[in-house]
């Protein structure tokens, strides 16, 4: 199974006390903490999340995948649309419904895409959630031996992930 979280992004930046308390002090940064927080989890349990979050432009803009987190997705939706809409639409397109999780405390989009076949979760499970994982990945980290290699980042990447790094470390000491 290939579960794929859609994440109204704005709509749980609202719901998660981490994130709440930037939001009249700098918007921008509680935006890039929690694309940074989605991220770290993303890349820690291997499944893909696309954060959706309201419009900015006149089409949908797809930021592309940044190396460090390669299962996160960023899409800002058309100013004529919100960031429901375009997750309505994923949904609808999606082949695998039964694979979509659905991240919203919109019970409107929670229950059109329950309706379609597809998983919904309120922000709240999806914090918890991500929460139970990083307890994980720092319960894994200690149960290991000093030398483990899970202590080695570059031993969690993948082939890809390493070859980048080691091209850039050679440009860097060229």
């Amino acid at each position: 199974m290939s579960r794929r979280y859609l994440i109204d992004g704005y709509n749980l930046i609202h719901q998660a006390p981490q994130f709440r308390g930037r939001l009249n002090t700098d918007f921008e940064a509680a935006r890039e903490a929690l694309i940074h927080f989605v991220g770290q989890f993303s890349s820690a349990v291997r499944v893909p999340c696309v954060l959706v979050f309201d419009g900015m432009g006149t089409a949908a803009q797809h930021q592309p995948h940044q190396a460090h987190m390669p299962f996160l997705e960023i899409v800002y939706a058309s100013q004529k649309h919100s960031a429901d809409t375009v997750i309505e639409r994923m949904v609808y397109k999606s082949e695998r419904r039964r694979e979509c999780i659905v991240v919203s405390g919109d019970r409107g989009i929670r229950d059109l895409c329950f309706a379609m076949g597809s998983l919904v979760m309120a922000p709240v499970n999806f914090l918890a959630l991500v929460h139970d994982a990083q307890q994980s990945v720092r319960e894994e980290i200690t149960r290991q031996p000093p030398n483990s290699s899970i202590r080695r980042m570059e031993d969690r990447l993948d082939a890809t992930q390493r070859a980048h790094l080691e091209a850039l470390r050679k440009k860097l000491g060229d």
